[in-house]
């Protein structure tokens, strides 16, 4: 019979300090009074001045260092008679980072209006920007992939939420309100390693979805973070409906894309119905500072009310004619918003009608019919000049 024994069996030695064991422990004792503590529990100490060197048994193996002589010398010193004093630290409050904030806000309004968060794997393949029809980006790639279609960090979620709507519209979940806050990965030329971006995909598909009803979601998002208002113009994204799609922007600053997924792309991701979809660049949303909130008082007139149809070309932005009859109307246009906007048989091809509702209102006096309409004039001059727009 033989015995291995690989452990080291000879007499250890620790070496320390009375006055390190006493700033461990906030006592005051001597390199005297440790000693004799320590010979009774047969943890052979000898005392030179302030260092205490002691031999440890064979039978203590738990003991590998100063912190374990502060310890078994504090339970024969009593842990009563370790006076209590106060720490020795500043306290302060943990704060979270603004865009965690604005973050936690975003998730909390999403789940409030019936959304599901997804958490989905970082890696990407090159088949999955295939099937959205972009071509394959410099990705930062693994070293030691599972496989070819998780070989690439991700440079957008919507590839991965995207598989997310194919598989619950396959176990007929029909109706699907989906998001998901993560990141991206950029490379960037000359550093080792990626912009690591976060960014905001939601997805939506059933009856009672559309391009308008994700619309309204982005636009709560926007004014909840930033409290502006967003603008539209038409987007080129490979794995959008090319005229169903807009490039999202506040002020002149771009900081996302939405619409319609493609017909070919819902194929390859074998989606059987219309999925809608919007991706928000975080950082560049988040750099709009949300202005304070100014209070102003009650108005003491009424307001007169006016409803406006216009036909202009099919290529006309809604968006960018209301603002222009925001503008138009000056300081007095309390109010506008698109309410119809109709395209059937009795309009002519290549055009459409737009009709808005408008709040007027006089800071000082009740504004006559005659106000009213000098500044519904000075509106509809200002779309017949650029759009060419006639009254309905």
């Amino acid at each position: 019979m033989i015995d291995i024994l690989n452990e080291d069996l000879s007499t250890r030695v620790i070496k320390t300090t009375s006055s390190r064991i006493n700033t461990l422990l906030g006592t005051d004792s001597s390199a005297k009074d440790m000693q004799q503590h320590l010979n009774k529990l047969f943890i052979q100490t000898g005392a030179i001045g302030d260092e205490l060197i002691c031999t440890i048994p064979s039978f203590r193996g738990d003991i590998a260092g100063e912190a374990d002589i502060a310890e078994e010398f504090a339970r024969l010193y009593g842990y009563d008679n370790i006076p209590s004093t106060s720490a020795n630290v500043s306290m302060r409050r943990g704060v979270m980072e603004p865009a965690e904030v604005k973050n936690d806000l975003v998730k909390r309004y999403l789940a409030d209006s019936g959304f599901y968060e997804c958490i989905t794997y970082s890696f990407a393949g090159a088949q999955d920007y295939e099937k959205l029809c972009m071509p394959l980006p410099t990705s930062v790639q693994i070293r030691n992939p599972l496989g070819d279609d998780s070989a690439l960090m991700r440079q957008t979620l919507a590839a991965h939420m995207l598989h997310v709507a194919s598989l619950n519209l396959a176990r007929k979940n029909m109706d699907l309100n989906l998001f998901e806050i993560s990141r991206v990965y950029i490379p960037v030329e000359g550093e080792p390693l990626p912009d690591e971006m976060p960014a905001l995909c939601i997805v939506q598909s059933g009856s009672t979805y559309d391009f308008f009803t994700l619309k309204g979601v982005v636009e709560n998002i926007v004014r909840l973070t930033c409290g502006a208002e967003i603008s539209c113009t038409p987007a080129n994204a490979p794995y959008l409906h090319p005229g169903i799609s807009a490039n999202l922007h506040v002020g002149d600053q771009c900081f996302g894309v939405m619409g319609e997924v493609a017909p070919s792309v819902a194929k390859s991701f074998d989606l059987d119905q219309k999925v809608y979809m919007a991706q928000i660049n975080l950082n560049a949303l988040y750099e709009n500072e949300k202005p304070p909130i100014r209070y102003t008082a009650l108005p003491r007139f009424p307001a007169a009310t006016r409803d406006l149809a216009v036909i202009v070309a099919a290529d006309a932005g809604a968006g960018d004619i209301m603002n222009d009859i925001a503008q138009a109307g000056g300081k007095r246009l309390e109010r506008v918003q698109l309410f119809d906007v109709y395209t059937g048989e009795q309009m002519e091809a290549g055009s459409k009608s737009l009709a808005y509702s408008l709040m007027l209102r006089a800071p000082d006096a009740t504004m006559t019919d005659a106000e009213v309409d000098k500044v519904m004039a000075k509106i509809l001059h200002v779309l017949e000049q650029k759009y060419g727009a006639k009254l309905r």
